[in-house]
C-alpha cells in the first residue's frame, strides 16, 4: 500500500505515540507469529486507526502502517508497507 506525504514521528509528541502505541498493542491478538489487529476496519481487509496532528486534522493510516511507524521510522512520501506474511490485519 502506498502512501502519501511524508509522516515525520518528530512532527507528534513522545508521550503521544506511546499512547497510540499502547492502544493500538491493546487491538492486537498474538497468534502464530503474526498480530492481528482486532480493531475498526477500512472495508478493504485492512485494519485502521486515527492519529490527530497537532494542527486538530485526523490523519487515518492502517493499522500495519502505523505499526511501522510507531516501532520502525518515519513513513516516506509514496513508502510501500507490506505485509511479509501477506495477512492484512497482521501488524507484525
Amino acid at each position: 500500500m502506498t502512501y502519501g506525504p511524508t509522516k515525520r514521528r518528530e512532527d507528534f509528541s513522545k508521550e503521544y505515540l506511546e499512547n497510540r502505541r499502547k492502544f493500538l498493542m491493546s487491538k492486537v491478538e498474538k497468534v502464530d507469529g503474526h498480530w492481528i489487529f482486532t480493531g475498526a476496519g477500512n472495508g478493504h481487509g485492512y485494519g485502521k486507526v486515527a492519529v490527530k496532528r497537532s494542527d486538530g486534522s485526523v490523519w487515518y493510516p492502517t493499522a500495519h502502517a502505523l505499526s511501522y511507524f510507531l516501532h520502525t521510522g518515519d513513513l516516506l512520501e509514496r513508502m510501500d508497507v507490506c505485509h511479509t506474511c501477506d495477512q492484512k490485519r497482521c501488524v507484525n
